[in-house]
Formats: C-alpha cells, structure tokens, sequence
C-alpha cells in the first residue's frame, strides 16, 4: 500500500524538480529520491516521479542525466521484483494488497463492456473498451508480438526490429498472449498454438475461457499454480501489454490521453475485494473514493503510460 505522506512527499519533490533551473539543486533532488527508504512500487505507480525523473534523462548537463538514469535502472528493480503468491489467491493469481491513489485523481473504470462515452477529448467513445485486454490490437489489423526468451514459455516484449527470432509469437489480442502462456509455462506448445494469430481460438473470451482450470484440463494441459504466481502471471501481463504498446497506436493514444488528463485507471471487477487484477471505486468512510481490489492491470497500464519510451517498450528487458 501506497504511504499518502510519502506520495504527498513525492509529489511536491515532482513539483519541485519541474520548476528547478540549477542543476546543483536538481542533483540534490536526485540523489533524495535514491536514497528514500519508503519508495516503493506503489508510489512509483500513483505519482508522477517516473515521468518527471525520466524526462531528466535527457538533460543537457550529464550529471543529472546520468543520476537520473541511475535512478530509472534501481526503480526498475520494483518493478521487476516477482510478487509472492499466498495460500489465500485465485487460481494464478498473486496476493491481493490494497493500494492508495490520490484522492484528487479522476477514477475511471475500464473492461470489456464499458459503455461508450465521448469524455476523454479525443473524439473516442469506446475508449474505455480499447484499453480492454479483450480488445483486438489494432482494431484486429495487427498482432501483437512478443518473445519466449526462457525456453518456459515466458513472454518478453519485443520492440525491436531486425529478423525475427526463432520463438517470437504473434497474437491477436493480450488476452491471448497471456492464455497461451500459461500453456507454454506448463510445455504444452502445440496446444498454444490455438491463440496465436490465425490460430482456432478466435475471440478474447473464447481465449479466457480456454485458459481456465476447466479449459485447460479440457485440452490434457494443467497449471502449476504455485509456480505461476510467483511473479510469472506478472511478468507475463507485463511483457504482453508492453508489446500492444509498440504494435497498437490506438492504445498508445488512449493512455497518453489518460495522463494528459490525469485519470486513475480502475479495471472493473464485479467481485472487487477478491480480485487481483481489478477492482471497483467506492467511497471511504472519510467520503474520499477509494480503490477496493488489487487493480494490477490499472496500475501497469499507468506505469507504461507514465514511463520513458525506453522503459515502455522493453528496452534492455528483453
């Protein structure tokens, strides 16, 4: 969980740091950051520090850049850290922990049958639908890539060019992708090649539904459960999202304008104290609108939205 008085404190450092002309003072400011012992994922997460430090990158003067590119490289290490499953998650699902969002954000909830309304001011009703894991890339005119690089059936993103390795994949949705690799994590390869693109599993439902315990013992697979929430279903949703990223503007535009507008983005859940992935909107004690439910989904696509190009992408990741 987020701490607000370190968030409160992250947030005026961000001010700060955009304000800052001397780079004695934004070294200062840095050089704080790193050494913050409450920083955590969370934090990265619900305030504007990654965006702000990762502009810094680029920085005439080269030691801010290169403190700030230091600073990206240990943050990246959160986000990377695999998260521990316990005996009380859903099937392949990591832990459930609360999470604290600024009160002043605009709550917005997303998922597959979001009603369409035009409030993003980029002439895009169905934007909420976009951001869906079910929605096909590109309108269903691209796949997304992404690579086995662990011979397990882990996907990385993949967001270079060059000749296409030997384990690179296509999908047609991040649904898929995430469906097959559970597949691939158990070494059932022929199987996953029904959701690849133009393979027999055609809708992201249809994927969901075949990824189940029930779908998967249908086709003679299983998961390692255990196995798999040990950060893998993580690092899997991760590497997928980041490869629509690359394959689909759409989706590029829609989380750009999220920023711009600074929307807190809530996968909808109908079951949200239980859900990993999701969550729902309600109003605290306190009247201020909190976030029941882990909202994993909501918290990596702002994470990508927020980061540098480099990061979003895969960069080195891969």
């Amino acid at each position: 969980m987020a701490n607000s008085s370190v968030c409160d404190v992250i947030q005026r450092v961000c001010d700060d740091l955009e304000r800052c002309q001397e780079t004695g003072r934004m070294l200062d400011y840095l050089k704080t950051l790193g050494q913050m012992p409450n920083m955590t994922l969370s934090v990265l997460e619900t305030t504007r520090i990654c965006r702000v430090v990762g502009k810094l990158r680029k920085h005439s003067d080269s030691a801010v850049s290169a403190a700030a590119n230091n600073l990206v490289r240990q943050w990246k290490t959160l986000v990377e850290a695999p998260i521990v499953r316990s005996s009380g998650s859903s099937e392949g699902a990591p832990s459930v922990s609360p999470v604290a969002y600024p009160t002043s954000s605009r709550f917005e909830l997303f998922f597959s049958k979001s009603k369409d309304v035009d409030d993003l001011g980029i002439n895009m009703p169905t934007w909420r639908k976009i951001l869906s894991n079910f929605h096909l890339v590109a309108d269903g005119k691209a796949p997304l890539i992404v690579l086995d690089t662990r011979g397990g059936g882990a996907l990385s993103a993949s967001g270079g060019g060059g000749a296409a390795p030997p384990a690179q994949r296509a999908y047609p949705s991040v649904e898929h992708a995430f469906q097959a690799a559970k597949y691939l994590h158990g070494g059932y390869r022929d199987a996953a090649v029904a959701f690849q693109w133009g393979g027999s599993i055609k809708g992201a439902l249809a994927a969901k539904q075949a990824g189940s315990r029930k779908g998967m013992a249908s086709r003679g697979a299983s998961l390692d459960v255990a196995a798999w929430g040990r950060g893998e279903a993580d690092r899997v949703m991760t590497a997928a999202l980041r490869s629509r990223f690359v394959a689909d503007p759409v989706f590029r535009t829609v989380l750009a304008a999220t920023a711009a507008t600074g929307i807190t983005l809530v996968h909808f859940e109908r079951s949200p104290a239980k859900s990993y992935w999701g969550g729902a909107v309600k109003e605290s004690e306190a009247g201020a609108p909190v976030v029941v439910g882990r909202n994993r989904l909501g918290e990596m696509m702002m994470l990508l939205r927020d980061a540098p190009p480099e990061v979003a992408i895969g960069g080195d990741d891969a």
